[in-house]
């Protein structure tokens, strides 16, 4: 893992041309601004610039992952899962492979890790700030 304060010091942590990460992430911005992704068709309520440091990067290598489903638990943005009603189940949070959706209707090898490391991170802040411990 490797973490930067600025997209040109991550490129070179990484061994990226910097103008091709910058290039690349100057696309995907404009995608998130116009609420359309013209290269990946994603959904337009999941895109989100990429504009505050830190900046990080994860080497993966290719592997096979086989799935029986891409299902799982519907969460909201605090990642608090929800009844099928939609209401939030007070407590419990999901993060990873457990979340519905998160790729769709195709399973990407190793893009489980994105979506375990971000909705971990924001189900841990989500956490700590609920004190439902005390």
């Amino acid at each position: 893992m490797e973490t930067a304060n600025s997209l040109a010091e991550l490129a070179t942590a990484i061994g990226v041309p910097v103008q091709y990460l910058t290039d690349t992430v100057n696309r995907y911005n404009l995608s998130a601004v116009n609420g359309v992704d013209v290269q990946f068709q994603k959904d337009p309520s999941t895109l989100q610039t990429i504009d505050t440091a830190p900046y990080y990067s994860q080497k993966r290598l290719r592997s096979r992952v086989f799935t029986l489903s891409c299902g799982g638990l519907r969460v909201n943005a605090k990642t608090q899962v929800l009844k099928t009603d939609g209401t939030v189940i007070p407590g419990l949070y999901a993060a990873g492979s457990s979340i519905a959706h998160i790729n769709a209707q195709y399973y990407l090898a190793g893009g489980g890790t994105a979506g375990a490391f971000t909705f971990g991170l924001v189900a841990g802040r989500e956490m700590s700030s609920e004190n439902s411990w005390e």
